[in-house]
Parts: structure tokens; C-alpha cells; sequence
């Protein structure tokens, strides 16, 4: 999730990490590196919290996520962030709910976009590291959040949006768990009308959360894969200004809102299919610089 005190999972940053250096956070030494594309300034500042392998290790492998998330969605690498990403690895759950509170004792990230106006004045993500693997699937769902903050700003983005978006960076097991959640609700007649879906504002009921989480990243996969991640935007962001009838015309060519949704439920089974049969998740190599970062996710698009 994500907006002015924005939370759930991700990671961000630039590349050609300077060196770590140490700093304080609150009473508890920290190691910090701070991250940029070589050639602009920082994007972000990573911090350990705890015994934590390497900053700069952790900064470049931040980079390279970042800039295949905004080439992907974006189009691009997207622009030097002012301020930049404070990424906060914490090395067990202890520090990270000091950090973020009890409302994180069962996730792995949580991220934090404070605004002012309509500015960005702070942007922040707390990640537990105690299982390393859930941390990077974290980071990924997380920085998601952070990078649509950047694209639509202070409260333009549907919430249905932002976490379909934001779990198609998770891990192909989450992945497929949520989508079993969604089709358990199809069979149940407990999936939601898409009318329903577009005007939730706030978090949806206990009872509907498995299938809002679902359904949102089954109707932002069925979107992005029929044109291109950066075209769904476009309709998310036509939708605001001119409704989802609109948006769906003019993106998708279909008649309305209604029809796009009809597309999409015949959609659903073969999306398990593709889900099954589909190749674990990788990441760009690390250590290389930014302009070979952006060429390779550029090519593979």
C-alpha cells in the first residue's frame, strides 16, 4: 500500500554506490550507502539495522530492482528522486516493529510516502531481513508502491491499482496464492463487481481482503499484458479524470467498463495456466552501471 504515510512491501534506489559509512539511528549504530545512476545525484540511502550483509551490496542490488520496475511500468528510469528513498534493512522483527510498529508483526516491508500538498517531502521503506527471501519479495511490492506514488502523486491512484500492481512484483508463489484466492471466490460467488472494485477508497472488510488482493493483480495482469505496463497506467490515469467507460475505449478499445471486465473474467483460467507454467522471477545482474541497467530491461520488454 502506499500514500502519505504510505505502507507495505518494497526497496528502491540508483546505482554506483558510494562507500558505506557509519551513522546513528536513534541509539543503534547503523551502516548506511548511498545510491545514484553514476551520473545524477542519489536516488536513495540504504541503512542496515543490525548485522546485515554489506550496504553497498544491498544499495546495487536496490538499484537495479528500481530501475527494471520504472522501465517496466514507466517506460523509463524515471528522474532522480528529491528527497531521496531511506531503505531501512532491519536484521530481525524486533527492530522492525520499533520501526514501524505492531501493525507490521505480520509483513515483511512497509513503506511510508509523506506529502505536503501536493509534494513528496519524504520516502521511506523498513524491511525486516530476518528471512531473506520474503525481505526481496518485499522490497519489490513495496517499491511498486513508491514508484506509482511518484507517477500519479497524492491521492489519484485507485487502491485497486496500486496493489495490483504492487503484487505482481511478489514472488510467483505469492502470486499464485493470491489468484487461488481469487478463483475460490469465483466458485463461491464471493468475487467483487468491478464497480465495486474501482470506488474502494479505504481497506476493504476482513472477509473481502484475500479476494480484493486477488482480483486486483488478476485485472492489472490481464490489463498490462494485453497492451503494455505503461499503457494500463495511462488507463488508470485517464479513468481518473474521465471514467473507467473512457479509459477503457480509448486504451483498450472496448466498448465500456463492463465489457473490459467481461474480457477480463474470461481471462481468469488462463491466467492460472500462465501463472503455473511460468519461470521463477529474475532480477537484472547487480554490478553493472545504470546505462547497461536500462539497456538490458530495455531489450527485454
Amino acid at each position: 500500500m502506499a500514500f502519505c504515510t504510505l505502507t507495505f512491501f518494497m526497496l528502491i534506489v540508483s546505482v554506483a554506490p558510494a562507500g558505506a559509512h557509519s551513522c546513528e539511528n536513534g541509539n543503534s549504530p547503523c551502516s548506511c550507502a548511498k545510491t545514484g545512476n553514476g551520473t545524477s545525484e542519489p536516488c536513495c540511502e540504504v541503512v542496515l539495522s543490525g548485522d546485515v550483509e554489506p550496504a553497498t551490496t544491498l544499495a546495487t542490488e536496490c538499484e537495479s530492482l528500481r530501475v527494471s520496475l520504472q522501465t517496466k511500468w514507466l517506460g523509463h528510469p524515471g528522474k532522480s528522486w528529491r528527497p531521496r528513498c531511506l531503505v531501512v534493512f532491519h536484521a530481525d522483527r524486533e527492530r522492525y516493529l520499533a520501526a514501524v510498529g505492531r501493525g507490521g508483526l505480520m509483513t515483511y516491508g512497509y513503506s511510508r510516502i509523506t506529502f505536503a500538498g501536493d509534494q513528496i517531502v519524504g520516502r521511506r521503506i523498513d524491511l525486516c531481513d530476518e528471512d531473506r527471501d520474503r525481505a526481496r519479495s518485499a522490497l519489490a511490492h513495496e517499491m511498486s508502491h513508491v514508484i506509482l506514488a511518484d507517477r500519479f502523486g497524492r491521492g489519484s491512484l485507485p487502491r485497486w491499482a496500486d496493489e495490483g500492481v504492487a503484487v505482481l512484483a511478489d514472488s510467483r508463489e505469492k502470486q499464485v496464492r493470491h489468484h487461488r484466492d481469487l478463483a475460490d471466490a469465483i466458485r463461491q460467488g464471493r468475487d467483487l463487481p468491478f464497480g465495486y472494485l474501482a470506488g474502494l477508497e479505504t481497506p476493504p472488510s476482513a472477509d473481502r481482503v484475500a479476494v480484493f488482493y486477488g482480483q486486483s493483480a488478476s485485472l492489472a495482469r490481464f490489463l498490462a499484458h494485453r497492451k503494455t505496463p505503461h499503457d494500463f497506467l495511462s488507463f488508470v490515469a485517464i479513468s481518473q479524470r474521465a471514467g473507467y467507460d473512457q479509459a477503457a475505449k480509448e486504451v483498450y478499445g472496448f466498448a465500456d467498463a463492463r465489457s473490459m471486465e467481461q474480457a477480463w473474467r474470461s481471462d481468469v483460467e488462463q491466467q492460472a495456466t500462465a501463472l503455473s507454467n511460468a519461470a521463477k522471477p529474475s532480477f537484472i545482474p547487480v554490478n553493472v552501471d545504470s546505462k547497461a541497467l536500462v539497456a538490458r530491461q530495455t531489450r527485454t520488454q
